[in-house]
């Protein structure tokens, strides 16, 4: 192997033996072509790089996988590219759910479900973005009226609401339904929250537990800036409802976050409350997603489910924008003497 193939760019160095034993580490670089086998040898020497070989290893082998580093172009622009992003999205739908989540009845009018099946809702699930006036609709109640800027789950066009933010569905199926009911969405301009919320009434009727929380908190993912936060209804006789809201970021949308805001409502409420935004000046070209997951006879949708299909989604999005990373591999020599 050539000096090129190491970030410090050097086949020589110096290292310290004790009792007969010394390691040391060096990092590949991608040298953005695949070489594939690479052999070497390391021979330790004493009192200088030209001095008597003391000891040298066995064969090295690597076999190098380097791929050229594709570097997307800057996308400033989110909010032109929500469709497309729905579009390609809609075509994996078994990535944001797994076999034993509930297949639950989409039979409301695609903004709501009325039951899901098994008494899952009591009319619930209405979906509206954050609103700039901060209008929270986390209620229980069960009158349709009642969320005049909820969205459509059939709206797989971009739509705009709440004067600019703009959203996409990835499709409301016939009942019953095999998909998770997602919709992804932003603002244009800056300083304007950026994210969703839910309410309606739960079919749990004020009982059952609570599981609410962040999935991920500000967690790098992928390149991504990621905020996941579960609001959970589970452990009733009905199936369980588990709303799932998604914030993200990336440097080559220029995205910048403000405060992130969360809400549960309390399961003695009755209701299905929840939300997860972001807000401040500042706050541009964050990508919002909401998913609806659910198992039957009430079992609980656990935490590292939820970050399955949270890095399942971001998986998609980093494959449609085609963000590409460099990647560093090291090695460990040790040599006994």
């Amino acid at each position: 192997m050539q000096t090129s193939n190491f970030t410090d760019g050097s086949l020589s160095g110096i290292v310290t033996v004790g009792s007969g034993r010394t390691s040391f580490i060096k990092t590949l670089t991608n040298n953005l072509t695949t070489d594939g086998l690479q052999t070497f040898v390391v021979n330790l020497r004493t009192g200088s790089s030209s001095g008597p070989i003391v000891a040298t290893s066995p064969l090295i082998s690597v076999f190098d996988t380097s791929v050229p580093l594709v570097v997307a172009p800057a996308i400033t622009n989110l909010y032109d590219s929500i469709q497309g992003l729905a579009s390609y999205m809609s075509g994996f739908m078994s990535d944001y759910k797994n076999p034993s989540f509930y297949s639950y009845n989409l039979d409301g009018d695609a903004t709501y479900i009325v039951d899901g099946g098994n008494d899952m809702y009591d009319n619930g699930n209405f979906t509206t973005p954050w609103l700039i006036a901060g209008t929270n609709y986390t209620s229980n109640s069960g009158t349709v009226a009642s969320y005049t800027s909820r969205i459509s789950y059939s709206n797989t066009t971009a739509t705009l609401v709440d004067t600019n933010f703009t959203y996409a569905s990835l499709g409301y199926g016939t009942s019953p339904d095999k998909r998770p009911l997602t919709v992804i969405g932003t603002r244009t301009g800056t300083g304007n929250p950026i994210g969703w919320q839910k309410g309606g009434n739960s079919g749990a009727d004020g009982s059952g537990t609570l599981l609410s929380g962040f999935a991920y908190n500000g967690t790098v993912i992928n390149g991504f800036t990621t905020y996941a936060y579960i609001r959970e209804t589970s452990g009733a006789v009905d199936p369980s409802h588990c709303d799932l809201y998604i914030l993200l970021g990336h440097s080559n949308w220029d995205s910048t976050f403000g405060t992130i805001n969360t809400f549960a409502d309390p399961v003695s409420n009755g209701g299905c409350g929840g939300y997860l935004y972001t807000s401040g000046a500042g706050v541009k070209n964050i990508l919002a997603i909401t998913t609806l997951l659910s198992k039957a006879s009430a079992a609980q949708v656990t935490t590292a489910e939820c970050q399955t299909v949270t890095t399942n989604i971001i998986n998609r999005v980093k494959l449609y924008f085609g963000f590409w990373f460099i990647s560093v591999k090291c090695i460990q020599i040790s040599l006994i003497l």
